[in-house]
């Protein structure tokens, strides 16, 4: 596609720093009918990706909206006016179009979309899901562009079963608590992951009575759950944080949950519950400074956890470059009885993974692959 091969010499010539707010400048600059043509673009490359994570649904309407945008139909009327995120690296317009429609269904705004998400399984190979996200934009398209800037915020609790076994695996090998900091943290939701339950065929962890429970298998190997791991504090950073105590918050985090996936939806309302019960401190700042700042002094007697999940996709090279910097010279500083630790499940190729570095001694290695979800695991690392 031209337009794509435009993107990308972009990014090849533009600095990192000006990237974003130069390719927002280069579109809005574009003639109508290559605007529309970008726009279809995006919404068919999530369509894509949506359909890879099994939400068959939220592909089907996307592919059926790129349509509409090129023809010029109520989804461009929605969408002709919308200007590109100027200092995010990467926009999502297709994520935030289809959390603004879905909002209104949450809201009950629009009843007959509220009733094909609700049972999504009657809408597959039919028309009426598409007729109504139709009506329910054009009828209320002033609520749907009112939601378009907002953040893309999930706050995926499912990738929950992916980092346990690299929390599991610090506990076992520093012997003492934990401290968090989680990068991008959102409402906080997996800064609570020690307060889940953890079920497979071959072991369980986390507390039986908790109301986020995770049944699932890894597909190949496993980390050992026979280890004991405590929290003693839990912090974290976002540019936009979310408070899941409110009705607000929780309507902003269900909305970015696709609808015809009703076990994150479970998940997600679970986790409101818990917390409820589970204080955690999301502070709203920039990560570099902020990890910078809490890093500062090594902190004896606990392994110092810093982590992330699906968070550097919005961070720019020269902000990762500095982040990681900030992180690097702290682990320098780290001693046997203050240890660092570095996890993150971050998109490497075809799938995601998680990686662990841990200092004293900059041990770096790959733990397990998963989905951008948190399913789908191959535990690499020996049990």
């Amino acid at each position: 596609m031209r337009l794509g091969a435009s993107l990308a010499r972009l990014q090849r010539y533009v600095p990192t720093r000006y990237l974003a707010r130069a390719r927002r400048t280069y579109y809005a600059a574009l003639p109508e009918s290559r605007r529309r043509r970008a726009m279809a673009h995006w919404f068919r490359t999530q369509a894509r990706r949506c359909r890879e994570l099994d939400s068959t649904l939220y592909a089907d309407l996307l592919a059926r909206a790129a349509g509409d945008l090129q023809s010029g139909g109520p989804c461009w009327a929605t969408l002709a006016g919308y200007q590109l995120d100027r200092d995010s690296p990467v926009d999502l317009p297709a994520l935030r179009f289809m959390a603004a429609v879905h909002r209104l269904a949450l809201e009950g705004r629009a009843p007959a979309l509220a009733a094909e998400f609700a049972a999504p399984e009657t809408s597959l190979g039919t028309d009426r899901a598409w007729r109504a996200l139709l009506d329910a934009v054009t009828s209320e398209r002033d609520a749907v562009r009112a939601r378009l800037h907002d953040p893309v915020q999930t706050n995926e609790v499912g990738r929950c079963r992916t980092l346990l076994g690299g929390f599991l695996q610090i506990a076992h090998a520093t012997g003492r608590p934990l401290r968090l900091l989680e990068l991008g943290a959102s409402a906080g939701l997996n800064l609570r992951w020690d307060h889940y339950r953890y079920e497979t065929s071959r072991a369980t962890w986390g507390p039986a009575s908790s109301p986020v429970r995770f049944r699932y298998d890894f597909v190949d190997g496993h980390p050992s759950f026979a280890i004991d791991a405590r929290v003693v504090e839990r912090r974290g950073c976002d540019l936009a944080p979310i408070d899941a105590s409110a009705k607000e918050g929780q309507l902003n985090l269900l909305a970015h949950v696709w609808a015809d996936q009703p076990e994150r939806l479970r998940l997600l309302r679970a986790a409101f519950g818990v917390a409820q019960q589970v204080p955690v401190r999301v502070d709203r700042a920039p990560a570099e400074p902020w990890i910078a700042a809490a890093l500062r002094i090594p902190a004896p007697g606990v392994t110092t956890v810093i982590f992330h999940s699906a968070f550097s996709l919005y961070v720019g090279r020269r902000a990762w470059t500095r982040l990681r910097g900030a992180i690097e010279e702290a682990g320098r500083r780290a001693t046997p009885a203050a240890p660092l630790a570095w996890l993150r499940l971050e998109h490497a190729g075809a799938d995601y993974g998680l990686r662990l570095v841990t200092w004293p001694g900059a041990t770096d290695r790959t733990l397990a692959t998963a989905d951008a979800h948190g399913g789908h695991i191959r535990w690499l690392a020996s049990a």
